[in-house]
């Protein structure tokens, strides 16, 4: 052990390689012995704390308890696992690229009062690590799954709506700083979707025909001009805006889960969390009216008053409908009920592929 409690373990173990856990103590220890802790903003560390520790598939994670001379904070260690074997300098600098995403993301949303991200605090190649402060919270799926049940109360409903709306307005803010020159070309969705396609009819699971793959694709063609009359500037992407990767800390929205900084259409991640919402009206315990009532206030955080029938708003939803098919074909359930539910999920993505469709088709 050093001064302050972090198991010492040595640079060499023999002619073995360091566990996971080996790495994520020393990949602390560096932290903590470099000048990036300064970031913290707690003083000279007198103690240090393991809080908890959790393992992932595709990560080791743990969070630790800071004391120092001036304040305490909880620093959330994540050292990630190759699991696909690439090479080295491949795997470290897609993880750099990830600690290069949280230091942008947390650049454009540091003076939000409303929204923030995980404040970045080291990055180790060595050991494949990322360390941040961490922000409690609960997560914003949770919330609604267990707040927006039946008719929740008008207290609890108005409670859900704000966080909605400061998710519409947390995500269009960041879109207004990161819009770029060059204008989203449609053609690249229209290739993406139709990779996505291509699988599902090759998967008897999805239900998915080679004709009803050239009518989805017949949409997108016929109405590609009228999308152009409306273009839109690229922005940066979150890719997986979603309700399971925010947090509600009080009346603060905490963005989180970032990849990799990549630019696209705004409503790529708008209608992320968008499609989210709308797949809990497959459930019974969810009343349309309540998840309706969360949409709107999305959107008009977002400022988005187009509706749900706009032409470019359907391109990018039902492009999620595909990928969650496309997911859900791929997997295995191992239970009855998972097996059912998954039936229905699929029947009601492909019944609402095929009402906007037709509808724009009418």
């Amino acid at each position: 052990m050093n001064e302050w409690g972090v198991e010492k373990i040595s640079e060499t173990v023999g002619s073995r390689k360091l566990t996971q856990s080996e790495k994520l103590e020393k990949a602390l220890q560096r932290f903590l012995e470099s000048s990036a802790f300064n970031r913290a903003g707690i003083g000279a560390l007198r103690r240090c704390r393991r809080v908890k520790i959790f393992e992932r598939p595709y990560s080791l994670q743990a969070i630790y308890h800071l004391e120092g001379a001036e304040g305490t904070c909880n620093v959330y260690v994540k050292i990630f696992k190759n699991w696909r074997g690439k090479p080295e300098d491949q795997f470290t600098r897609e993880i750099e690229m990830e600690y290069q995403t949280i230091c942008f993301w947390y650049e454009q949303l540091k003076d939000n009062e409303e929204a923030t991200t995980f404040r970045p605090l080291f990055f180790s190649p060595e050991y494949h690590c990322i360390i941040t402060e961490e922000t409690p919270g609960k997560n914003l799926a949770v919330w609604i799954q267990e707040k927006a049940r039946y008719r929740p109360s008008p207290r609890v409903l108005t409670m859900l709506e704000d966080y909605l709306y400061k998710c519409g307005r947390l995500l269009g803010d960041f879109q207004s700083k990161t819009r770029q020159s060059t204008h989203y070309a449609y053609e690249a969705l229209i290739e993406d979707v139709d990779i996505r396609l291509k699988q599902l009819v090759r998967l008897p699971r999805s239900g998915l025909t080679e004709m009803d793959r050239g009518q989805i694709l017949g949409f997108y063609r016929k109405h590609l001009s009228l999308a152009k009359q409306k273009p839109f500037r690229e922005v940066y992407l979150h890719r997986d805006f979603g309700l399971g990767n925010i947090l509600i800390a009080g009346r603060v929205v905490v963005v989180h889960d970032f990849n990799r900084l990549e630019k696209g259409h705004p409503y790529f991640d708008f209608t992320r969390l968008y499609h989210q919402l709308e797949m809990l009206l497959y459930k019974p315990i969810y009343n349309p009216r309540v998840i309706r009532t969360l949409q709107d206030a999305y959107f008009n955080g977002y400022g988005f008053r187009a509706g749900r029938d706009d032409l470019v708003f359907n391109f990018f939803l039902l492009r999620h409908y595909f990928t969650h098919l496309l997911g859900l074909v791929r997997g295995k359930e191992s239970s009855l009920v998972s097996r059912l539910y998954s039936t229905w999920v699929r029947f009601n993505h492909k019944r609402r592929i095929k009402e906007i469709i037709q509808k724009a088709y009418s």
